[in-house]
């Protein structure tokens, strides 16, 4: 994690013992993190990291890969990410 802000809610997340999931660029799948949800029982989310200005683009990449998990998640389709959209 390379934001203040990220690991700032990092460590806010581990003191109130509430779960985290880190998102690797490239690695992760929006099915890994659909699928963390469901077991959670996640009901509130909080995404940080970096913001625009350090990392450009970055939102834009946020927004396609969190519609991806929300569209996994009302599809019910947690799975192993064959369908292209991981």
């Amino acid at each position: 994690m390379d934001s203040s802000g990220g690991r700032t809610t990092l460590r806010a997340c581990a003191a109130l013992g509430m779960p985290t999931f880190l998102v690797i660029e490239g690695l992760t799948r929006p099915s890994d993190v659909a699928a963390w949800i469901m077991a959670e029982e996640i009901r509130a989310l909080n995404c940080a990291g970096n913001r625009e200005s350090v990392s450009p683009g970055i939102g834009v990449k946020v927004e396609r890969f969190m519609t991806a998990v929300f569209r996994k998640l009302a599809s019910g389709g947690v799975g192993n990410g064959t369908n292209g959209e991981g």
